[in-house]
């Protein structure tokens, strides 16, 4: 089922499938960064925080551009680049979920000289 085009922006297809596999690799290493946390002799509780926001921005991050990308219209723009289509609702929560992303990993890297990029 197709949204709606007609108040519609463009998004590059290809960066929404960048970001939807950053973040699945993102989401492992919260995962395994949540475990050996737990798996700790004393538990920082912040720093568990932190990274249960971490896992769980990542997971939405996966899910909800996922979702955009299996249900938006995806059209050419005159340099033949695969556009997904947003619509204002989309690209709020876009914006809400790179956002909560970009601090959460600053936090991480400022607090607990920490990192989940893969090298």
């Amino acid at each position: 089922m197709s949204k709606d085009t007609s108040k519609s922006f463009g998004f590059p297809l290809i960066a929404a499938k960048e970001m939807i596999e950053t973040s699945t690799q993102e989401r492992e290493h919260f995962r395994n960064l949540l475990v050996l946390e737990l798996e700790s002799e004393t538990v920082d509780y912040k720093k568990l925080e932190v990274l249960c926001d971490g896992f769980s921005i990542s997971n939405k991050v996966v899910t909800e551009i996922t979702r955009t990308v299996e249900t938006s219209a995806i059209v050419k723009d005159k340099s033949d680049t695969e556009m997904l289509m947003l619509t204002k609702e989309d690209i709020v929560i876009f914006e809400t979920i790179v956002l909560s992303r970009h601090y959460l990993l600053g936090d991480l890297a400022e607090h607990y000289n920490l990192s989940v990029a893969s090298h």
